[in-house]
């Protein structure tokens, strides 16, 4: 719409017909087709048919309006979570056993003792501009205007915004950054 105003509606159709085609060509093809390995390699289906699966699920959440939209990002949420926690300790298991250890605690001590200086963010403290990066006058002057700029502008995080009545868009923004 804005494109249409400022340049006409020529510009307006070739970048929406641009976009379309990237979103069509590059995003989807390249979602369906991981998400099918990633289905296939664990229950052994082919490609072909874990890739038609998708395609129909999704069409059938995008149907289904904001509402489903909204259920299916929590129910994402919860399992990006719940199973990044579990890689991560068993990650941090198999780390203590190749040290002789057993448990996620014992595989983090070995891995912060033989590696201590990969916990540093991007400066060690015995740098002397460590309190300016990666230091409180980095979150207090600079993070939350990338933050804002990210969840206030980003295309996809607005739409599901627009979707929204504005309280509830508001404060989601705002919670978010």
């Amino acid at each position: 719409q804005f494109l249409e105003q400022r340049y006409g509606k020529a510009v307006a159709t070739t970048m929406a017909l641009f976009w379309l085609g990237l979103y069509v060509v590059v995003n989807l093809t390249s979602i369906l087709y991981l998400g099918a390995l990633a289905i296939g390699s664990v229950t052994g289906i082919g490609v072909l048919p874990c890739m038609l699966f998708l395609a129909v699920f999704a069409a059938i959440i995008t149907l289904g309006g904001m509402k489903v939209i909204g259920y299916t990002d929590v129910i994402q949420v919860t399992c990006l979570v719940i199973g990044g926690l579990v890689t991560t300790w068993l990650a941090l298991d198999l780390v203590a056993k190749l040290g002789n250890g057993h448990g996620a605690l014992q595989g983090f001590s070995t891995l912060y003792a033989s590696t201590r200086d990969h916990f540093e963010m991007v400066l060690g403290r015995d740098n002397p501009n460590y309190m300016d990066l990666p230091g409180l006058s980095t979150l207090i002057g600079g993070m939350w205007i990338v933050n804002l700029n990210y969840w206030g502008c980003n295309q996809y995080i607005t739409q599901r915004a627009l979707g929204a009545d504005l309280p509830t868009a508001r404060k989601g923004l705002l919670f978010a950054a």
